[in-house]
């Protein structure tokens, strides 16, 4: 927040970059060197993170509900000034120390670069001595001097748009500017030093010239794209920071990019205000991400922090604040408590223990326990948050007929009592709205005003649905007459939550009721299941009974058409097709402004009788040259577009660089609305849909993303093509789509066919050599789905123009039901034969009768401190896998296994790994050709020692992503 320490706290704050490190406290339940490598929810968003950053990711979620990481940031001139002053009142240095890389004092280019390198070597130093490094980012309006005034100033949203829109003056100053704090950044990467970058913070408030802007989340990305995908910052880790929500901040929703792109979240508090529901909300928004506090004037309690604020991993004093709003007695105290983890105490923690590997106490042999019946035990699909227990709702009437209009029936009032005649009725596509200071309408107050909504809703999912409202003020829902959320009263931007029962396809009434009292107002409806993201409700999944009309509403107030009304959301419809979904969902990733809408050309529309194809997927050709020219050297059927071959080629038969490909097929939308589809390549790039020219960008690029826009039917086929070109560097290629119901997601493989397989008569691509190459044959059977794919349920899309929410919660590349090779699974239920047989043991030499025997589905296992089952102790224990494995391609197979301890593996009787060692997270690799379809034995071994426990298996190969292997791909040894 602005607050009146704001000038003096960035003395020379434009750029805070705080490198934080890892640390954790000795006697907090910490084994020493208990390092746990990343599981699925803790890996960095850059899948190409340093070594050094995953470990520092490690560390947060180690942290998480046991002690809290203390923090110190510094200014740009004196980077270790406060720091040091920290360590003279209290006796300890902060665990973390964070750096200011901005300069806000007039200084001149060689001055700020010199300052910079002094921060960079006080953080190499830093990191060298055990400490956690953490920056942030104040940067001054990008081509404007160094000074404070261009850090806060107020520009417009339509000036804003200018910085965010490639092509434009605005936009390169901020590239350039980007590109000379990468300088430092860089510099710190090659030392080895991971950097929890918070850029952009306090974005949530109107104070610096990024702040309150519909399509921040344009900027964030721009950033991450040009740092990681140009100058390969893999030591970053991506801290998102807003302001604590009041009267001065909106609510972290509207600002947050995404969790593709966000790998910790935290929060500024000052003026003591630690309030739980600051906390409750951003542990709500990071479903599972560390989260802590990212700036504060006054040391939070410690008392309050254990009893309901647990989950904070971190704090940071600002500057001279730390003495300034805290006493030295508060500072000594804070610093010298059991609960808080300084320098020091980290170093100890985080330190590998220097004994080999302990010989532990020697475990009687177990009495052997009869070994249970074995039981199937697909891996969970991970529930969202904890859940109110769900409210039985009456079963809804199936035979009353769709509406025909999506949104909800909006009446508005003058007063806040629902009460008299609506003074405007409209259809709304969604309920999210941020008014702050503003009237929904010109013909309603800004303050002392009401809205009902009414219409039904259709979930896509048979499971207890979670629904949130976030409001300022007043609000009310009920679903099918079940009230679900009563928070009838005034309030600041807060977030409630109930749950209810619902069934897949069916139409449930819903009515909402909000009053807006006096100062800001907003209103939004979010829902969440176990199979659905938590997302604002989507257009496609409501629908009004009765549109409204002209006559609807008072006779002297003009009333909106049935055409649902535009929803004043301060995100822009990204483009104006006359579709029945007025508004698009509001999604944190960037749209360019000028991308164009295009119609399906007259006289093109999908044959509605044609078959859909039986093979999922696209038809890949891939050239030796970038002209598309000549015969291909390999033709092959690709799930989806999705590669980032990097510095590496497609196949082995194909350049490094100076290659290209076509991809034909057709796609198959779920929603009858516009389609924003996008492309994210490196480098040339162009995409037609039904014949018409979508994007097109046959240029040299580095990782750029670019749109276009096409109206599509639900249900029907229309053909694609992507054509793509390599010139040299690295290469990569992805296609997205997005709607107002569909949130943006690589293009899945169950909405993509291929019109002719590929591989469907076995046929050859000839190389240019006249050697010929066999097209890797896709598999005819169904590989057996995996439940601990991403947890949508089908990435199938349904057949109807009103077909349900996108099932997809994340950018994630979704899952497909397809035979075609993909690198997720279908979470569907498993066949009984897949997954391994999984023996364990209470003792650490696999010796004796095993104490447990299931079926694991797949081995990608992140317990901790816990247990794998009750039957097994929390330490000393061990595990053996044995089945067989089935690869989809004939290729070299890398199979990599992280583990915290030992762990060794055999695939058809070769060792492939043996680290039968205590280690702490750690990645192994091991290498083996293999044939497509084939089934190999396969063994993995394992133990814990103790401390953190974790074991996983992947594997990658030139065609197969790196990924945990799949169910489908893995089977019991009774399987011939």
């Amino acid at each position: 927040m602005l607050k009146a320490y704001r000038k003096s706290r960035l003395l020379s704050a434009v750029l805070s970059v705080a490198v934080l490190l890892s640390a954790v406290p000795i006697g907090l339940g910490f084994a020493p060197s208990s390092v746990q490598a990343a599981s699925v929810i803790g890996a960095p968003v850059n899948p190409n993170a340093s070594a050094e950053a995953v470990k520092l990711l490690d560390k947060m979620y180690a942290i998480s509900g046991k002690g809290i990481i203390t923090g110190q940031h510094d200014y740009f001139e004196s980077p270790d000034e406060i720091s040091n002053k920290l360590k003279t009142i209290s006796g300890q240095y902060a665990a973390l120390h964070g750096y200011e890389l901005g300069a806000i004092g007039g200084q001149t280019e060689s001055g700020v670069a010199a300052q910079r390198k002094n921060i960079v070597w006080s953080a190499t130093n830093w990191h060298k001595a055990g400490g956690i490094v953490a920056m942030t980012f104040h940067q001054n309006l990008p081509g404007t001097k160094y000074e404070w005034g261009n850090v806060q100033k107020n520009i417009s949203q339509a000036e804003f748009n200018k910085y965010v829109t490639p092509g434009t003056a605005e936009y390169n100053a901020l590239i350039a500017d980007l590109d000379k704090v990468a300088v430092s950044l860089k510099s710190l990467r090659d030392a080895g030093v991971p950097i929890l970058w918070r850029p952009y913070h306090e974005m949530n408030g109107g104070w610096f010239w990024w702040g309150k802007k519909n399509n921040f989340a344009q900027l964030w990305n721009i950033m991450y794209d040009r740092f990681v995908n140009v100058h390969q910052l893999n030591n970053l880790l991506w801290v998102w920071n807003p302001n604590a929500p009041n009267s001065n901040s909106d609510p972290y929703e509207l600002t947050y990019p995404g969790a593709d792109k966000v790998d910790v979240l935290a929060v500024d508090i000052y003026n003591n205000d630690f309030l739980n529901k600051y906390y409750d909300s951003l542990l709500s928004l990071a479903a599972g991400k560390p989260i802590g506090i990212g700036e504060n004037g006054e040391m939070p309690s410690i008392a309050k922090l254990k009893l309901s604020q647990q989950n904070y991993v971190f704090m940071m004093n600002w500057g001279k604040m730390l003495y300034e709003n805290n006493s030295n007695d508060t500072i000594k105290n804070f610093m010298n408590d059991s609960y808080t983890l300084t320098r020091d105490k980290y170093k100890v923690w985080a330190a590998p223990t220097a004994t080999p590997t302990p010989t532990p106490t020697p475990t009687p042999t177990p009495t052997p326990t009869p070994t249970p019946t074995p039981t199937p035990t697909p891996t969970a699909t991970p529930a969202p948050t904890v859940k109110p227990t769900a409210i039985p709702v009456p079963a809804p009437d199936s035979s009353v007929q769709e509406p025909a209009v999506n949104g909800l029936k909006g009446e508005y009032f003058k007063n806040m009592t629902l009460s008299g005649t609506p003074a405007l009725v409209r259809n709304d596509a969604q309920i999210n709205y941020s008014w702050r200071q503003a009237a929904p309408d010109p013909v309603l107050p800004v303050d002392g005003f009401s809205i009902r909504w009414t219409g039904q809703i259709k979930p896509a999912y048979s499971e207890t649905y979670q629904f949130f409202t976030n409001s300022d003020d007043g609000i009310r829902v009920w679903v099918n007459g079940t009230a679900v959320i009563d928070s009838w009263m005034k309030q600041s931007g807060t977030e409630r939550t109930g749950s209810i029962a619902l069934q897949a396809g069916q139409l449930y009434d819903i009515k909402v009721e909000y009053y807006e009292n006096a100062g800001d107002a907003s209103v939004r409806l979010m829902w969440q299941s176990p199979s659905q993201a938590k997302v604002v409700v989507p257009t496609g999944a409501l629908f009004v009974k009765n549109p409204a009309s002209s006559q609807a509403a008072a006779a002297a107030t003009p009333v909106p058409t049935a055409t649902p009304a535009p929803t004043p959301v301060p995100t822009p419809a990204p483009t104006p097709v006359p579709t029945p979904l007025p508004t698009a969902t509001p999604v944190p990733t960037p749209v360019p402004t000028e991308a164009p809408v295009l119609a399906v050309k007259p006289g093109l529309a999908p044959d509605s009788a044609v078959q859909e194809p039986a093979v999922n997927g696209l038809k890949g050709e891939y050239f030796k040259n970038m002209t598309l020219s000549g015969t291909p050297v390999l033709v092959r059927n690709d799930a989806q577009i999705n590669y980032s071959w990097r510095q590496a080629a497609p196949d082995p038969v194909l350049p490094v660089d100076g290659f290209s490909i076509r991809w034909t097929g057709q796609i198959k939308p779920a929603y009858s609305e516009t389609y924003q589809f996008f492309t994210n390549s490196d480098d040339g790039i162009r995409v037609w849909v039904n014949g018409t020219a979508v994007i097109d960008s046959w240029m040299k690029q580095s990782g750029t993303e670019r749109t276009g826009s096409i109206a599509l039917q639900a249900g029907q086929l229309y053909d694609i093509k992507v054509e793509y070109y390599e010139n040299a560097g690295d290469a990569s290629v992805r296609l997205m789509w997005q709607s107002p119901s569909q949130a943006k997601v690589v293009v899945p493989t169950g909405a993509l066919f291929v019109k002719s397989a590929a591989d469907n008569t076995a046929a050859t691509a000839s190389l240019a050599s006249a050697a010929a190459v066999t097209a890797t044959p896709a598999p005819t059977a169904t590989p057996a789905p995996t439940p601990t794919a991403t947890p949508a349920p089908t990435a199938t899309p349904a057949p109807t123009p009103t077909a349900t929410p996108a099932p997809t919660p994340t950018a994630a590349p979704a899952p497909t039901p397809a035979p075609t090779p993909v690198p997720t699974a279908t979470p569907a239920q498993a066949v009984a034969v897949n997954g391994l047989q999984a023996e364990y043991f209470n003792n650490i030499q696999l010796s004796g009768a095993p104490a447990l025997v299931r079926t694991d589905v797949v081995l990608d296992f992140n317990w901790r401190q816990g247990t794998p089952d009750a039957a097994i102790g929390i330490d000393f224990f061990s595990v053996r896998w044995s089945g067989k494995i089935k690869p989809l391609y004939s290729e070299n197979y890398n199979i990599y296994t992280t583990s915290d301890d030992g762990i060794r593996v055999w695939v058809d009787g070769n060792l492939i790994i043996d680290s039968w060692v205590k280690q702490s997270g750690t990645e192994r690799v091991g290498s083996i050709s293999l044939q497509a379809g084939q089934l190999y034995d396969i063994k993995v071994e394992y133990y814990e020692n103790q401390g953190d426990a974790k074991a996983k298996l992947m594997w990658e190969s030139a065609s197969q992503i790196k990924e945990a292997v799949p169910a489908s791909a893995l089977f019991l040894p009774s399987v011939s």
